[in-house]
């Protein structure tokens, strides 16, 4: 069996809809970002998926959006810490 590892990845999808899917398999925690096919009046890809759960693979978050990049975590982390480091070197 691969191990788990933890990534956040900016995912650009173009013409397919980003999909952020956070599961436990086999009792590990884990999040992919992906792009998938978009919601439509007859298709649900996180509906599908949610239903395809067992007693090894839960689904517990899925989460398609509308436009490039929205399913990534973490965008305000560089400003905050550069606005922290300007904060430490001023006061130093």
């Amino acid at each position: 069996m691969l191990p788990l590892v933890c990534t956040n990845i900016l995912v650009k999808c173009r013409k397919y809809a980003p999909l952020r899917l956070s599961f436990d398999f086999k009792e590990k925690k884990a999040t992919l970002r992906t792009c998938s096919f978009a919601r439509t009046d007859h298709v649900d890809p996180c509906e599908d998926l949610k239903s395809k759960g067992n007693n090894v693979l839960h689904v517990s978050f899925c989460g398609l959006c509308e436009t490039d990049g929205c399913n990534s975590v973490g965008r305000l982390v560089i400003p905050w810490l550069l606005m922290i480091l300007l904060a430490l070197l001023v006061i130093a």
